[in-house]
C-alpha cells in the first residue's frame, strides 16, 4: 500500500479520487486530505509517500511555496491541474521539485503517477506534460536574473520607471540596463515586450509570475 494525501480546495475532487482508489486499486485508500498544505501539515505530522496537489488553491498560496513545503515535509509531489499547463506553470512546478504534472480529469493517470513517484523517488513521471516541459527546456528559454525579474514584475504591476528606481533604490542607468537585458533575452520577432500587457503575458507564460 502507498500512503497518499490530496490537497485541493474542492471536496468533490478529494472525494472522487478517494472513491476511485477504493474501486480501482484494491486495498488502497487516501490517508489524508486537506484544503491547504497548512491544514495537511497541521493535522498529519508524519509525511505520506505521495501528495497530490492542486495547482492553484483558493487560500492564495503560491504553487512553488506549496511544493517546497511538501518536499520539506518529506513527500513526493504530484501536481494536478484542469488545464493543459501553461509553460510557466510547468517550469515553476518542476523547478520547485514536483515529480509529476497530471490532468485532474484522469484519475487513472493520477494513480499511475502516484505509483511511479512511490516506486521511483526523485524521478519525473514520463507523461505528455513532462515531455512538453523537456521540449520547452530545450528551446531558447529566456533565463532572467533575480534583479531582472524584480523589474519585470514591477512593470507588470504598473509602476513607472521612476517609481521602480525608487522602490529598488537603483539608478536610472541600472534600471535601463535591466530592462534592456530583459528585452535582449526575451524579445523575438513574434514576441515584443513593449506594453504592460505584452510583459504580463511573457511573465505568465515563462514562469516569472509571482502567482506561481
Amino acid at each position: 500500500m502507498i500512503s497518499i494525501a490530496v490537497v485541493d480546495n474542492e471536496p468533490i475532487f478529494r472525494e472522487g479520487l478517494g472513491l476511485w482508489l477504493e474501486r480501482n486499486a484494491p486495498g488502497q485508500r487516501l490517508d489524508a486530505e486537506a484544503a491547504s498544505v497548512e491544514e495537511l501539515l497541521r493535522g498529519h505530522p508524519d509525511p505520506v509517500q505521495v501528495t497530490v496537489l492542486d495547482v492553484m488553491l483558493e487560500n492564495g498560496t503560491r504553487l512553488v511555496d506549496n511544493i517546497a513545503r511538501l518536499r520539506d515535509w518529506g513527500t513526493e509531489v504530484v501536481v494536478a491541474t484542469m488545464d493543459e499547463g501553461v509553460p510557466g506553470m510547468l517550469r515553476a512546478a518542476f523547478a520547485s521539485g514536483a515529480q509529476a504534472f497530471v490532468h485532474k480529469g484522469s484519475f487513472g493517470e493520477i494513480w499511475d503517477a502516484v505509483e511511479h513517484c512511490a516506486s521511483r523517488p526523485g524521478t519525473l513521471y514520463p507523461n505528455a506534460m513532462m515531455a512538453r516541459h523537456v521540449q520547452l527546456q530545450r528551446q531558447d528559454w529566456p533565463g532572467l536574473t533575480d534583479a531582472q525579474v524584480e523589474v519585470l514584475n514591477l512593470l507588470v504591476d504598473g509602476l513607472t520607471p521612476k517609481q521602480i528606481q525608487e522602490h529598488l533604490d537603483i539608478s536610472k542607468a541600472a534600471y535601463r540596463d535591466r530592462l534592456q537585458a530583459i528585452r535582449r533575452k526575451a524579445e523575438t520577432p513574434d514576441r515584443l515586450l513593449r506594453t504592460r500587457r505584452q510583459l504580463e503575458r511573457f511573465q505568465w507564460d515563462y514562469g516569472y509570475s509571482p502567482e506561481w
